[in-house]
């Protein structure tokens, strides 16, 4: 059968941010941007379910375009410090008192053409081999402003980021109730070009394609009588150019760029376990084991070799239950409870510890 799918989004963000959090005016961003994509893809696919053979073929493409205007008007209430007759506004661009803004215009096509085939080679043992080709032409006008009317940087380029993505899985029905699988994948995320408040030429070059080389085993099972669900996996992650953003020092002022770490290693296991010992009686637990480390990586004269990506604590752990009474009119009374911790997690790429969460 062959499937159509086309899709048309509008996007339009205004919004104030008051980023200090304090009642001085020193930090307030107004975000201002419009976007629309428009998508279709075409996908030509078996129909039947009981074959040995299943299969999906398709193509793909995205028109995009992004507007954007927002603007950073930084120190305000320390303008007067730099007013005099000369400079009667109190602008210090040297000081980084100004409302900045980032003019850009970002046009993006993209294409792809996909494949996938799930063949059973018993009645047990099924494979799967999918394989995906991505294209995305990118074109980039920008410009780095203070107070509206001074050219700060300029930046005009196009480039197209490709790469090829796949999958390759195998997965054994133990029985109508347990299944182990094994998967291969390889995932791919398009490089492009920084829109933020850039500071300097090299910030707006283009970052580079991230790619990840994902490998995972485990297994999916429903026990005793299916009142119990439980799942297990281990998963190893090798990410290659990883997008990341970085704190870099401009003028006194912190910034953020885009950049790309060399390379990222992600392991892990995870559990989760749904059941429900009684009709009115549910309860969820699942536990997540994770070391995730950047492997080379410096950027602008720092190095996060070996430190732990943001956001990644070691051991997370979640457990709920819940009890449903019915009455007599229809309605239910439900009590429920639920409870989480978190290990030590780190918000930025040099594990700062005035920027952690302990656990």
């Amino acid at each position: 059968s062959l499937v159509s799918v086309t899709a048309y989004q509008w996007a339009h963000r205004n919004a104030l941010e008051n980023t200090d959090s304090s009642p001085l005016q020193m930090i307030e961003i107004n975000y201002l941007s419009r976007s629309q994509q428009f998508t279709q893809e075409l996908r030509l696919q078996s129909n039947d379910t009981a074959a040995r053979l299943k299969w999906v073929a398709g193509l793909y493409y995205m028109d995009e375009t992004i507007k954007n205007a927002t603007q950073q008007d930084i120190l305000r209430d320390l303008r007067p410090l730099f007013t005099t007759p000369d400079n009667p506004t109190g602008v210090s661009l040297e000081n980084s008192v100004a409302v900045f803004g980032t003019p850009y215009t970002q046009k993006t096509k993209g294409y792809a053409i996909f494949g996938q085939a799930d063949y059973s080679l018993t009645d047990r043992l099924t494979a799967t081999v999918g394989l995906r080709w991505s294209a995305d032409d990118k074109d980039f006008d920008y410009r780095s402003t203070a107070e509206g009317s001074i050219i700060l940087l300029e930046s005009k380029q196009s480039k197209t980021f490709s790469d090829w993505s796949g999958r390759l899985g195998l997965r054994y029905a133990v029985n109508d109730d347990v299944n182990v699988y094994a998967t291969y994948s390889r995932g791919y995320k398009a490089g492009g070009f920084f829109g933020g408040l850039a500071t300097t030429p090299e910030e707006l070059e283009p970052y580079d394609n991230e790619t990840l080389d994902a490998y995972e085993v485990g297994v999916k099972s429903e026990l005793f009588d299916r009142r119990v669900r439980l799942n297990l996996s281990a998963f190893y992650y090798d990410y290659q150019n990883q997008q990341v953003f970085a704190q870099a020092l401009r003028n006194g002022l912190t910034v953020l760029v885009l950049d790309n770490a060399a390379s990222s290693k992600v392991y892990g296991a995870e559990a989760d376990l749904t059941a429900r010992p009684t009709e009115n009686l549910s309860i969820t637990a699942g536990l997540s084991l994770l070391n995730a480390k950047y492997g080379e990586y410096e950027s602008d004269g720092d190095d996060f070799t070996d430190n732990r990506l943001p956001q990644s604590p070691k051991v997370t752990f979640n457990v709920a239950g819940s009890y449903t009474y019915p009455l007599e009119s229809g309605a239910a009374l439900v009590a429920s409870a639920d409870a989480a911790y978190s290990s030590k997690v780190y918000f930025d790429n040099s594990n700062a510890a005035r920027l952690s969460q302990d656990g």
